[in-house]
Formats: C-alpha cells, structure tokens, sequence
C-alpha cells in the first residue's frame, strides 16, 4: 500500500479515536476538536501542532504525576565513567548496594572505577571465571558461591545485583576492603 493511500485511512482514523484518559477518575477527558486534529496532524505528519494557551492547559492537566528522580551525590559521581564510555554500566534501582551507607557507596563505586572501569560482564585476565565489576577471581567468586545459593558459576556472568550482594558479602565479613581489595584501599579512602 502506497504512502499516501495509508494516510488517506489513517488520518480519520486517528481524528476520530484520539481519547486521552483522565488520570484523576476512570472516564476519559472530553478532548476538544482542535487538539484532536493537531494530535493527528503530528502524527501523520510528524510535525509539531499549533499549541494555544487552552491546549496547554488541557495537555498538562491530563499528564500523569512524574516522580522526582534521586540524583546522584557528587562522591559517587565522580567514579561514574557512562559519560564517557558507553559500555560502561551503573549499579541499577534494585541493587543492595544502594542500601548502604554514602561512605560504604562511595567505596565501592571506587572499587569498581579502579578494578573494571565500571564494565559489568569484564573478564579477569589471565583469569577464566574471574572478573565483573568487582574482579573477583574464581577462587573468591567459588567461596562466595558456597555461602551464598543462586550465584552462577562465573562472577562475570552474574548480574550487577549479584556481583554487590558478593561485595557486600565480603565487606560486612571483614569489616573492611581487606583482603579482597586491599590493594585499592590506599586509592579508595
């Protein structure tokens, strides 16, 4: 079907089916004829409608409540490198780390800075089932996996959550960075 015959049976369609639901009760907003054509206009043509002050209005009242985003304390952004590298990941909304303390975040995104530059799935080198964000080696991995049931057989195959839940492990058992990453103690105080 041409271009232009899909749009002779779209635009109709699309004037004449445009309902937004009303957020504050379950029957949907009378919208009026000028929104609708422009609605329909931007989708068929791709093109930004007229906005008039009325369809503002209406447009902002009908949006639904934005949470508030957390922002990231400025300890922890500075080890955040996804500025500059795509491939690099960040400990996501459901990781355990975020219940940590701040001072205990910002050892880990340390950690994590120096050890794998923020690279979730990174090898180990030299290593055959070591790595992560953490680099943990497979004989640290394998004792954590006696301890700790559903972790998979490679640390840089586990996910994000899994690799913090492994850290975090070590570091409320020692008390501290040591031994695990005892040499990025000295970098990350």
């Amino acid at each position: 079907m041409s271009t232009l015959r899909k749009l002779c049976v779209l635009v109709p369609f699309v004037i004449s089916s445009v309902v937004i639901p009303n957020t504050l009760g379950n029957t949907p907003t009378t919208v009026p004829a000028t929104v609708k054509a422009s609605v329909a206009a931007k989708f068929v043509t791709g093109m930004t409608p007229v906005i008039t002050a009325n369809n503002l209005q209406w447009y902002s009242q009908v949006q639904p409540k934005v949470k508030s985003v957390r922002r990231m304390p400025a300890a922890l952004s500075t080890w955040d490198t996804r500025v500059h590298d795509r491939t690099a990941t960040w400990p996501d909304a459901t990781d355990p780390m975020w219940k940590q303390p701040l001072h205990v975040q910002v050892l880990f995104a340390c950690v994590r800075y120096h050890e794998s530059r923020n690279h979730e799935h990174e090898p180990e080198p030299g290593d055959s089932s070591g790595g992560g964000w953490y680099q943990f080696t497979s004989y640290i991995w394998s004792y954590a996996r006696g301890y700790i049931p559903g972790l998979p057989t490679m640390a840089f195959s586990a996910t994000g959550d899994q690799q913090s839940t492994v850290a975090l492990w070590y570091y409320h058992r020692n008390n501290s960075l040591y031994p695990e990453w005892s040499l990025d103690m000295s970098s990350c105080k």
